[in-house]
């Protein structure tokens, strides 16, 4: 059930937004994103899955967190803070595996650097993560801005 919840934390936390090929696209900015994260249960010792590393397109403007994580059906990322190069936002997930945390990014040209940690509920099994992402602009891209709420 553990990995089931990991997996899941990663592909909210890793994997970029996926549209629709009937979407109109825009000039973007091609990410590589490092994700490292560790698991913690309560009388277990720590783990470690593997570093996980992918191509994101973030919108050409200013990367923006948002794009580099993946919005499941039943996550949602609620207030969006941004001061200066810093933006922070929390992530509530429903469904088998409950799930809240906090995120937070600073943006920095090009380059984006962040920080997740969060807190599940997983077949009565309390768990917390925590992730960092270290992103780095590589080229440009077709950027497919999410659809609006």
């Amino acid at each position: 059930m553990q990995t089931r919840t990991a997996r899941r934390i990663l592909a909210f936390g890793a994997t970029a937004l996926v549209a629709a090929a009937a979407c109109a696209t825009e000039p973007g900015n091609l990410m590589k994103v490092t994700v490292n994260s560790t698991m913690h249960v309560p009388g277990m010792p720590a783990m470690t899955p593997p570093v996980h590393t992918m191509k994101v397109c973030t919108r050409k403007a200013r990367p923006d967190p948002r794009d580099i994580m993946h919005t499941q059906k039943d996550c949602t990322a609620t207030h969006y803070r941004q001061t200066g190069d810093s933006i922070s936002f929390d992530i509530v997930c429903t469904g088998d595996a409950t799930m809240t945390g906090n995120a937070v990014f600073t943006v920095h040209g090009d380059d984006v650097q962040g920080k997740i940690h969060a807190a599940m509920n997983s077949g009565g099994q309390p768990t917390t993560m925590d992730m960092t992402y270290t992103g780095t602009r590589i080229g440009d891209c077709d950027y497919t801005p999410p659809a609006a709420p």
